[in-house]
């Protein structure tokens, strides 16, 4: 909402632009995530895990299970997708008002805990330069059809069927 309501002025129109591409994800991020958000004490939020069911089930149990992990896919691709147009921003931050922004610190990284190789990763997630227009985040449909084409996701197609 925040960077929606701002005010800016015509002459930065490609930053406004990486503005609102960031705007687009976040939200996205938001209401995928909130789908199956829980709280985790005061201040946190996980996601359910909401394949856990009480009945004996198997057929139930592998498709929720695979619901889940299509989920959990996409949060990840999502945050991601964050860290791309965050860069996006700070690149056009840079070529429109300080070409010493964020220098000393660097790009926004993601981190990602341990997987099967028992090893945490952390990635440097920016656009491509094919990728680089006015809004590179095509949206959450088309972005679950692209998102292998990114360069790095971890999740695949737009759903779990």
């Amino acid at each position: 909402m925040w960077i929606l309501s701002r005010v800016w002025p015509e002459s930065y129109a490609d930053l406004r632009e990486a503005l609102e591409n960031f705007r687009v994800v976040a939200g996205d991020f938001v209401n995928v995530f909130k789908r199956h958000s829980q709280p985790e004490g005061d201040s946190f939020q996980q996601t359910e895990q909401f394949y856990r069911i009480q009945e004996w089930n198997p057929e139930r149990y592998e498709l929720l299970l695979k619901r889940y992990e299509f989920h959990v896919d996409l949060v990840h691709d999502l945050t991601c997708e964050m860290s791309r147009a965050a860069n996006y921003v700070c690149d056009k931050v840079r070529q429109n008002l300080d070409k010493s922004f964020r220098i000393e610190q660097g790009v926004l990284l993601v981190r990602r805990g341990m997987g099967m190789d028992l090893m945490e990763h952390t990635y440097r997630l920016e656009y491509s330069n094919e990728e680089r227009s006015r809004r590179p985040y095509p949206g959450l449909d088309e972005f679950m059809r692209v998102r292998v084409s990114r360069d790095y996701n971890v999740g695949v197609g737009q759903g779990p069927e």
